[in-house]
This record gives structure tokens, C-alpha cells and sequence, in this order.
């Protein structure tokens, strides 16, 4: 399997010494289902196995992996693990947006350089108040590392060619495409007829909100759960 992108994590063991682990994530796949599937692994010991999350597309089985690779990271009754000071390791996870949430600022459009490499593109979609149901491509570029250091992944509406660019940052490959898809999410409601979401297209609620340097997806609500009385 094709490495992805790598993070350095650091954990606090039983016998209360901190060491340094790694998170690999592999480059998702589509399966022979139809749905898309994505790997993660810790080391060391370097034999550990691999963890595949599985998700409707490359974008969703990506986030799916990043959120489960949390899950086994994070102890669940003391802080262990950390990255960059943060203990939740800049990772997402399912969870309500608090009351004083704020969607942040979106960037303005830039040119397209042209040089870009696409990274995955997703088709989305929205019925308008008369019915009319219209297609736009949303491209996710690769992330890359900047001059200055830090890590930019650009994302566009439209075909990859030609559309205006907009960026998430970060400081690693993973928290700048994190912020990109939170800045895509928020440009996309912005953006998005007011009618009835398309049952034929996808849209960007899937895409994880930001607090601060915290990444959270909305939790799944089960459509045949019943409220108790």
C-alpha cells in the first residue's frame, strides 16, 4: 500500500515514560462494494496491523480514518497522547458543536496556478426551490508544503483546471487538508441553493467543522431511532 502522509504523535506508556509514535495513513482505495476504504497504522512495533475504515468516497473514508485512528490513540480516562501540545491530537471526532460555535472566515478566491495535483474530487449537488437539480465538482488538491514552512491544501468548485483556488493551512499534511474541508464546508453552505438537499448528490455535510485548532464532525443522527417518551 501507498503511504499517504505520516504524523508524529507522542504517547505516555503505562510505565510513565513519553515516546514518540507514528501515524501512517495509507492512500484510499475503492473496494470491490462499490465504497472507498482507508488504512492507518501506529508504530512502533512496526507489525502492528493495519486498520481500514471504510466510506461512500475517498474524502469520507480518509476523514472516517483519521477519526478511528483517534479512538485508539486517545486513553479514555487520562490525557496520554498528544501532538503539538493538544491532546486531542489534531485529529477529528464525532461531536455536537458547542453552543458558541462560529463558522470561521473563509479566504478568499486565488487564481489557479495551474500546477496543482489533484487529490480527490467529489460531485455535489442541490435541488433549487423549482426542482432543478444542478452538478458542481469539488476538487481537493494535495496538500503541499510551503516556503515558510507550513502546509497548504487547495480546494476549488468547479473543474480542477480552471476554477479560483481557495486553502486550508496547517501544520502537517493532515491538519491543512482538515481545514480545508472545513472551509469548504462553510463556502458551500454559503453558497448552496436554499431548497431541498438532492437525494442524487452529495453535498458537504460529512465534512468535519472547526474550533479553534479542533476538528469535530457532526455526530450521525439514526433516522430510525425513536425518541424516548
Amino acid at each position: 500500500m501507498a503511504t499517504l502522509t505520516t504524523r508524529v504523535l507522542q504517547y505516555r506508556g503505562d510505565d510513565g515514560k513519553e515516546r514518540d509514535v507514528t501515524l501512517t495513513v495509507f492512500v484510499p482505495f475503492a473496494d470491490e462494494h462499490g465504497g472507498w476504504k482507508c488504512g492507518f497504522q501506529f508504530s512502533p512495533p512496526t507489525h502492528r496491523r493495519v486498520v481500514y475504515v471504510g466510506g461512500i468516497d475517498f474524502i469520507q473514508a480518509l476523514v472516517g480514518c483519521l477519526k478511528v485512528a483517534r479512538g485508539y490513540v486517545e486513553h479514555p480516562e487520562e490525557e496520554r497522547s498528544h501532538w503539538q501540545g493538544m491532546s486531542h491530537s489534531g485529529l477529528p471526532t464525532p461531536q455536537a458543536r458547542p453552543g458558541e460555535y462560529r463558522a470561521p472566515e473563509v479566504p478568499a478566491p486565488e487564481s489557479n496556478p495551474g500546477d496543482l495535483e489533484v487529490l480527490t474530487t467529489r460531485a455535489l449537488g442541490h435541488s433549487d426551490t423549482s426542482g432543478v437539480e444542478t452538478e458542481l465538482v469539488f476538487t481537493v488538491f494535495k496538500p503541499f508544503q510551503a516556503d515558510d514552512g507550513s502546509w497548504k491544501c487547495g480546494f476549488a468548485f468547479g473543474p480542477s483546471e480552471g476554477a479560483s483556488v481557495r486553502y486550508g493551512v496547517g501544520a502537517d499534511f493532515i491538519e491543512a487538508f482538515l481545514d480545508a474541508l472545513a472551509l469548504a464546508r462553510v463556502a458551500f453552505d454559503d453558497m448552496a441553493p436554499t431548497g431541498p438537499a438532492s437525494g442524487l448528490a452529495l453535498d458537504c455535510s460529512d465534512f468535519p467543522y472547526k474550533v479553534g485548532r479542533a476538528f469535530a464532525t457532526d455526530p450521525v443522527v439514526d433516522p430510525d431511532a425513536v425518541a424516548p417518551p
